[in-house]
């Protein structure tokens, strides 16, 4: 695959738009877009600590790499939000699978966690998120999807997703490049504010007054009164403030 910004090179007069990179090179036809991913697993780290009956609730990521531990430190910010809010102590397990394809894997991984307890997992590991929702239906565990709208899979099992609206980011970030907008040469990042990250607006799993605090929380990012860990020295020194 030829990278874009050898393309971007070759044709100074086309504008490129790329999601999920930064824009190393600076060229000025090329803009980057990176979600805050941090965001929304905050968001469902949140739901889960609330929705958790033994107060173990578990992460199971693919491979590692910088945006998979954004997912997995938001996660975990949201669950101690929700402890500091609700006085509570939910504690979090988590685990990488080290594999986007292994569904067996995930369903095994899933079944180890359920074992120990834990009653709501989130999974981000592509495939073998697949494996993880198979092994929370059949367990009859609450499990958390992501990227889409993974209820289909298991409506009976998955309460909510950890949304990324690539859809809206594309059509957005296209009509304001094309209209000199934006400028070029940058990596712009889209969270919650933006309508880029989330979870869906049906919450038939969800309790109302669970669902409810999770807008306000919503409320707090649009306002940019939130702001959360996405690695490891982050969230060690990441204290939840709860906003009344």
């Amino acid at each position: 695959v030829v990278p874009i910004q050898t393309v971007a090179d070759q044709n100074v007069d086309v504008k490129f738009a790329m999601l999920d990179g930064v824009n190393e090179t600076g060229l000025d036809n090329v803009v980057a877009v990176m979600f805050k991913s941090e965001e929304g697993s905050f968001i469902v780290g949140y739901i889960a600590a609330r929705m958790s009956k033994t107060g173990k609730v578990g992460f199971i990521g693919g491979i590692p790499n910088d945006t998979l531990f954004s997912f997995m430190y938001g996660y975990m910010a949201g669950v101690d939000y929700a402890n500091a809010e609700q006085s509570t102590k939910v504690t979090c397990t988590t685990q990488w699978a080290e594999s986007f394809s292994g569904a067996s894997k995930g369903k095994s991984i899933a079944r180890k966690m359920i074992a120990d307890d834990i009653d709501v997992i989130f999974v981000a590991a592509g495939g073998t998120g697949v494996g993880v929702i198979e092994g929370c239906d059949e367990e009859h565990i609450w499990v958390i999807g992501v990227d889409m709208d993974q209820s289909y899979l298991a409506p009976n099992t998955v309460i909510t997703s950890c949304l990324k609206r690539s859809d809206l980011v594309v059509a957005e970030t296209s009509r304001q490049f094309i209209a000199d907008e934006i400028e070029g040469g940058q990596t712009i990042y889209v969270g919650i504010a933006e309508g880029a990250v989330g979870i869906p607006e049906h919450h038939e799993l969800i309790p109302d007054d669970i669902y409810n605090d999770t807008m306000a929380l919503y409320a707090l990012f649009e306002a940019g009164e939130m702001k959360v860990p996405v690695n490891k020295k982050e969230y060690e020194a990441y204290t939840p403030e709860i906003v009344i």
